[in-house]
């Protein structure tokens, strides 16, 4: 069930993607969700925002899903494609957005 947050940012996340092995529903969470940019946070990890932007903390890695430009449809057997979708993956200090100074 997808659930509407604080609706501070204009992102969805799926906690625990490595740990529980969510792949799936980060990747149904993008796809239903196409116009957001989706994040995968891991366990031991957060994604800390700030008025500068955003940066990972913590003992692993996000993962952002943007399908904002990808083309979308679903296979003869129900399955995703997804055609140029973006999959990028921070590590613990890596700035994934930072506001000009």
């Amino acid at each position: 069930m997808i659930t509407p947050a604080l609706g501070l940012l204009d992102i969805t996340v799926e906690p625990r993607v490595l740990a529980d092995n969510r792949w799936g529903r980060l990747f149904a969470l993008a796809y239903t969700q196409p116009t957001t940019v989706a994040f995968g946070i891991a366990d031991n990890t957060a994604l800390m925002i700030t008025t500068d932007g955003a940066t990972v903390v913590g003992d692993n890695v996000v993962v952002g899903l943007d399908l904002r430009l990808a083309t979308l449809a679903l296979g003869s057997n129900q399955a995703f494609v997804i055609a140029n979708g973006l999959l990028d993956v921070f590590a613990p200090g890596d700035a994934l957005w930072s506001l000009p100074e």
